[in-house]
């Protein structure tokens, strides 16, 4: 007889060292997985940073271009920033070469290289342009000539200069079209500084190197003369005082401004007259300007005109724009004359002969200028931040026009 015998089912005890291996093989699997993130993320971080430095050179060479232009319209011989640059709040750098310019042969033509840098990347470009220069905002213009011939004897100018020495440089404002015309001389006599000294800068159309040991700078966009309306000022009112048809006043005080009103072709003698609020001597403001002054003003005997506080406008000087003026003695333009003083804002004529006077503030000369001789012309930024009412004086409007800007890749 078969002996029955009976089998226990029981579960095998797990191998602890299989889990041992799986659990390493999961541990080197995580980890490769890690490393190889981490890997990726810093790869995508430096690609963000390098993207991103680009970016910067770029713009930093974008702002190089605009700096340029702008900088060449009021220093057309600037030649660029030099090897450090200028550095951008970002800390990018660029820099700027001028290649090629045409301003000393009189053109207007640029050629310019332009580097960005941020970090290890850089940007270059370069750039074509024609730059039509002027004077800017901060110009301190203490004396502007507008005529085709000029010559100072002597003296000094403490400020800047210009002198319109080439043809067709002056707008002038038509009162019938209301608009500016291109006008000026179609030929200029000459402008020579003999002995004279400028403090500033002279600010120049020709290729002439005046020597007054000062910088001198090219520019080309036409200057606008003074747009002028004299009118109001022969209105009855305060701080005027109005004069008809007076040719001679000697020893003559008035606080306020004076207002002259001359018949053409007449001249006006003032001697050791002192008017603190100014002098207008009154022109119709159709009157040619540039053909031919339509009075003379001789000032004798330490006349002072200016700096007063009483007029009917501050800071008027000796408004006269029809008038040809001279300062003289016992009238005669050739003798020794007593000093005469002038502050304010004046626009005359033209000048005859101006010996041993100051003037301060801003003058403008609307033609020629011969004889202005042992002179002092002093700016003074309040005069010409405040031009009395019915003048206009913008000084030149510059421009840049940019033909063409490429990628620039050293060979």
């Amino acid at each position: 007889m078969l002996k029955a015998t009976s089998h226990s089912s029981c579960l095998r005890k797990p191998d602890s060292g299989g889990i041992l291996l799986m659990v390493m093989i999961v541990m080197t699997i995580l980890a490769t997985m890690a490393i190889s993130f981490a890997g990726s993320s810093s790869d995508r971080i430096a690609v963000v940073a390098d993207g991103s430095a680009a970016m910067r050179a770029e713009f930093a060479a974008e702002s190089g271009v605009e700096f340029a232009l702008r900088r060449m319209q009021f220093a057309p011989r600037w030649t660029g920033t030099g090897p450090d640059g200028m550095t951008l709040a970002d800390g990018s750098v660029f820099t700027v070469e001028v290649l090629e310019d045409a301003f000393e042969t009189g053109g207007d033509t640029v050629k310019l290289k332009v580097r960005g840098e941020a970090q290890d990347s850089a940007c270059q470009f370069g750039v074509d342009a024609d730059v039509s220069t002027g004077w800017g905002a901060d110009a301190e213009v203490a004396l502007a000539v507008l005529g085709n011939e000029f010559l100072m004897d002597g003296g000094i100018i403490r400020g800047d200069v210009l002198v319109t020495d080439l043809p067709d440089k002056l707008h002038m404002w038509d009162w019938d079209s209301e608009q500016w015309v291109l006008g000026g001389y179609g030929e200029i006599q000459g402008y020579v500084f003999d002995g004279a000294v400028v403090e500033g800068e002279l600010f120049k159309y020709s290729t002439v190197n005046y020597g007054v040991n000062a910088p001198e700078h090219r520019v080309n966009a036409p200057v606008r003369a003074p747009k002028i309306d004299l009118d109001w000022y022969l209105e009855p009112g305060p701080g005027k005082v109005i004069y008809y048809g007076e040719n001679n006043l000697m020893n003559v005080t008035h606080e306020e401004t004076v207002v002259f009103v001359l018949d053409e072709n007449h001249t006006l003698s003032l001697s050791g007259c002192n008017f603190p609020g100014g002098v207008v001597v009154h022109s119709p403001k159709d009157y040619d300007l540039l053909n031919k002054y339509r009075n003379k003003i001789l000032l004798k005997h330490g006349t002072s005109i200016g700096g007063g506080t009483q007029g009917c406008q501050p800071y008027i000087g000796l408004i006269a724009p029809g008038c040809e003026v001279q300062f003289t003695h016992e009238g005669c333009a050739y003798q020794n004359v007593d000093h005469s003083d002038i502050y304010g804002f004046s626009v005359w004529n033209e000048v005859f002969m101006v010996r041993n006077g100051r003037i301060t503030g801003q003058l403008v000369v609307l033609n020629e200028v011969t004889h202005l001789r042992n002179s002092e012309i002093i700016f003074d930024p309040l005069v010409a931040a405040n031009v009395p009412y019915g003048i206009s004086f913008d000084g030149t409007s510059s421009y840049s026009d940019l033909h063409k800007i490429y990628e620039w890749f050293d060979e």
